[in-house]
């Protein structure tokens, strides 16, 4: 087991290397266009976008066969989800700012797969447990947002504790129970009731990072990898 974890973050080290996903590029949020939409009534959410090349890097090192049927995913990680058009109009001015995210561990149970990362830059996930959804079941409550829940059930569980926190609150450091490298066992039935479940959690180097670009998800190009409608893009002169 440890072998072939050992082996697959090699892999995940020299693609990210090749593709320079841990180098973060600051852009100056005075040259963006101050127009983006705050009317529509769906839902929207703010992230950090991945190029199709992390996608493919976490979806073929992460994404693993489990009982139930896994929808891929790897294609960012959420800001916020829903802000109100105050907070909408407040992100704009960092729209196509790159960030890195620091990959802290890998966790999975019978609906999920993510990963818990850190990020230092000008945008906070107002998530208790910033993370990377790989898979999910796709189904309620086990969709995208459940990530949260997995990581939220491992530490009340004591599989994962908490060693050190950023300034905003947002895990920086973990470790496992036991000092380990490694955990498997069940998570009991949530106060909400969600099922008990079984699950895995394994650590990740530190020196594993990714590299996301700011933007709400009308405004993401994926073909591109680019936000678009920002000032410096529309103009030729």
């Amino acid at each position: 087991m440890m072998g072939s974890w050992a082996m697959r973050w090699l892999l995940v080290c020299l693609v990210l290397a090749v593709a320079d996903c841990g180098v973060v590029h600051r852009q100056a949020g005075s040259h963006r266009k101050q127009s983006v939409s705050v009317s529509s009534s769906e839902p929207r959410w703010v992230a950090l976008f991945f190029d199709a090349n992390t996608t493919k890097v976490l979806l073929a090192n992460y994404l693993f066969p489990g009982p139930n049927a896994r929808q891929p995913q790897g294609t960012h990680s959420t800001i916020e989800f829903n802000p109100t058009p105050n907070a909408l109009a407040a992100y704009e001015k960092h729209f196509g700012v790159k960030q890195e995210l620091r990959l802290l561990a890998f966790g999975m149970d019978e609906h999920d797969e993510a990963l818990m990362v850190h990020t230092t830059g000008p945008v906070v996930s107002t998530n208790s447990f910033p993370h990377v959804t790989v898979g999910d079941a796709g189904k309620s409550p086990y969709t995208a947002v459940y990530s949260n829940t997995l990581w939220e059930r491992c530490v009340n569980r004591s599989a994962v504790v908490v060693t050190e926190r950023d300034e905003h609150g947002k895990p920086a450091e973990i470790a496992l129970d036991g000092n380990r490298s490694e955990w498997e066992g069940a998570l009991p039935v949530t106060p909400d009731g969600l099922a008990p479940t079984w699950a895995r959690v394994q650590l990740l180097p530190s020196f594993l990072t990714v590299q996301g670009t700011f933007c709400v998800d009308d405004r993401w190009n994926a073909t591109e990898a680019k936000c678009v409608g920002l000032e410096h893009d529309l103009n030729t002169t």
